[in-house]
């Protein structure tokens, strides 16, 4: 053993190295002393307009829950959240981030089921006060701020005759929707998935540096923003978005069966998706019924929504819908029922209540009935009344542009597991494990928006072709070099 003696000068420099180490540990570990953190985001405090919420703060915990948009929270734990006010208060986070080796989340509001903005340490970016909203309704182009929610841009583009593909479900900020994809209203005719409508972006980099992000200007940016979800390597704060005319006579029509009918439903819903023009959206769901209605407790409904010029022609786009009532005997129709988006967003939201939720996504290469075969029996054992599956088939090709976005099937199930007492937590999350070991051999991918990532660290990679998701990773390392943003939820 050879023993090197030191200097005073070497020695000082590795005490102080340890020193600086143990600092960091006590200050950002969660040390029951939060007070040397707090020291540290004091000078980000001084620096910014926002908000720095500490651990040692009365109101933290209350903040960090309020981080996940249902009832049953996540345990991580940042360092602190930052409630940024501007562009420059971004910019300032991200800096003083990079200077002290800290990661950062960035999280707008939406439902992500895994809180993947919320991890432990580090910073949590909380954009939600992000609320620009500018309509030109002569270019048909509107800046919007991530915070903008799918009802209130909806409301506003309506009254100037406009529109956008929009989350189905009301309460969905642009941020992360549009960064995951955005499956949305009227995509069939609106372009496709919304992320195809982003013309640009303004953005901050991983550096702080504030950017204007288009088809000219950082193009590997604008790929990315288009589909890769919490992965992505800067923070938006402001889209630039593409805007339709409004279709101003929606017209739906739905019908209901018992569960015991979902095969004979699933073999014959892909005849009717192909028989549909674009301009109707086609739905499967399964749920449960809060009550027993004639001895029936789960059901599988059917609902198509037409997006027409007129109730002749909405009549006419429904009418190969119109074949569901030879399947079985439906215990409930509804056929060219007048709609407003207002009215479509309340029927989704009935489907999504203040409740203790987790989730999952799956798309497959094999027809809805196969997949149905496998998983519907599971699907009546299943412990909550609440719970609810969301169905697609896409039997026509939709056109997917050069996006990082990438993951179409041929069917598409989204399982939710919603209940309310904490004490049925176990069970209810037993059966959406057992729904994923049911599904995932059958699987061709996943939504990357939906997808429950703690469940596997393929769940990520699973939702994007392997060249995109390669290219991903190109642009992450390219703009974030240093690893300052989080990279997806379970990949370290």
């Amino acid at each position: 053993m050879v023993i090197k003696q030191l200097s005073r000068r070497q020695f000082s420099i590795m005490a102080g190295r340890l020193c600086a180490g143990l600092a960091a540990f006590f200050s950002f570990g969660g040390c029951s002393d939060p007070s040397p953190a707090s020291k540290v985001f004091g000078k980000l405090q001084e620096k910014i307009s926002g908000d720095v919420i500490t651990k040692d703060r009365a109101d933290y915990a209350a903040r960090v829950n309020s981080l996940t948009w249902q009832l049953r929270k996540t345990s991580r734990q940042p360092d602190a959240i930052v409630q940024a006010k501007s562009a420059d208060d971004v910019a300032g986070t991200l800096k003083f981030a990079g200077r002290n080796g800290m990661k950062v989340g960035v999280r707008t509001g939406g439902h992500s089921w895994v809180s993947s903005a919320v991890r432990d340490g580090g910073v949590t970016l909380d954009m939600s006060r992000f609320r620009d909203l500018e309509i030109d309704t002569e270019n048909k182009t509107a800046v919007v701020g991530p915070a903008i929610y799918a009802r209130e841009l909806t409301a506003v583009l309506g009254r100037q005759g406009l529109g956008f593909p929009t989350a189905h479900c009301s309460t969905i900020p642009m941020g992360g929707y549009l960064l995951g994809g955005g499956q949305g209203w009227n995509w069939g005719t609106w372009n496709g998935v919304a992320c195809n409508s982003v013309l640009g972006f303004d953005a901050v980099t991983a550096q702080g540096e504030q950017v204007r992000v288009d088809e000219d200007n950082y193009p590997d940016l604008l790929w990315a923003a288009r589909g890769s979800g919490p992965g992505f390597p800067a923070v938006v704060t402001n889209y630039h978005l593409k805007l339709y005319d409004l279709p101003p006579a929606i017209h739906l029509s739905s019908y209901t069966w018992p569960l015991q009918d979902t095969l004979a439903v699933s073999e014959w819903l892909p005849e009717a998706g192909l028989a549909l023009d674009d301009t109707v959206e086609l739905f499967m769901f399964l749920s449960g019924l809060p009550e027993p209605v004639d001895g029936v407790t789960k059901v599988v409904n059917v609902t198509a929504v037409a997006f027409a010029d007129t109730e002749d022609e909405a009549t006419h786009l429904l009418s190969p819908v119109q074949a569901a009532r030879s399947i079985a005997q439906p215990v409930s129709v509804e056929e060219v029922k007048p709609a407003s988006f207002d009215d479509l967003f309340n029927l989704v939201d009935l489907s999504f209540p203040p409740c203790r939720a987790a989730a999952d996504t799956f798309f497959f290469d094999i027809s809805m009935r196969e997949v149905m075969e496998q998983f519907v029996d599971h699907f009546a054992a299943a412990p909550s009344p609440m719970s609810n599956v969301l169905c697609e088939v896409k039997p026509k090709p939709i056109n997917l542009y050069d996006t990082a976005y990438s993951m179409r099937r041929r069917t598409f199930l989204s399982p939710y597991s919603f209940w309310m007492d904490e004490k049925e937590d176990e069970q209810n999350l037993a059966w959406l494990k057992r729904t994923q070991e049911i599904l995932a051999p059958l699987s061709a991918g996943h939504f990357i928006s939906e997808a429950d990532l703690e469940a596997s660290p393929e769940r990520s990679e699973r939702s994007f072709s392997r060249a995109n998701w390669e290219r991903i990773q190109a642009v992450r390392d390219k703009y974030d070099p240093d690893g300052v943003f989080h990279t997806y939820l379970g990949h370290g």
